[in-house]
């Protein structure tokens, strides 16, 4: 679970660029106790902080590790695109380029219709369009 600095630190960086704010701890499996640490589920966009892992906590085990992919396996398969980051990387934010990418990614898939100089698409995404 992000602390509450991480989500603040999320949602300042929602704020800035005009994007929904994450729910934190989403359920998003119908029958697990699953959780998704920091959800978009209109767009079915979550990011997973995976703490302790220079301390050896739970993320960095092979008991925790096996369940961690599990879920972020089901949550794939369920359409959902999972992104894992650090708490470092939400602190020293490296992790809004890649979630700046998933979102634009979204767009284009709700919206294929919208010009690209209406959204900003990243390279990759303007390649395949193509």
């Amino acid at each position: 679970m992000p602390t509450a600095s991480y989500l603040d630190l999320v949602q300042a960086h929602c704020r800035i660029e005009l994007l929904p704010w994450p729910v934190p701890e989403y359920r998003f499996h119908p029958r697990r106790k699953w959780a998704l640490d920091l959800a978009w589920p209109d767009c079915k966009i979550a990011v997973e902080v995976q703490g302790g892992i220079w301390i050896g906590g739970k993320h960095a085990r092979g008991k925790g590790l096996t369940r961690d992919h599990e879920k972020i396996n089901v949550a794939q398969t369920m359409g959902w695109t999972v992104l894992q980051v650090t708490p470092d990387q939400i602190r020293d934010k490296s992790w809004v380029g890649i979630f700046t990418d998933a979102f634009d990614a979204w767009v284009v898939k709700a919206a294929p219709f919208l010009a690209e100089t209406v959204i900003s698409l990243p390279k990759h995404l303007r390649d395949n369009r193509k």
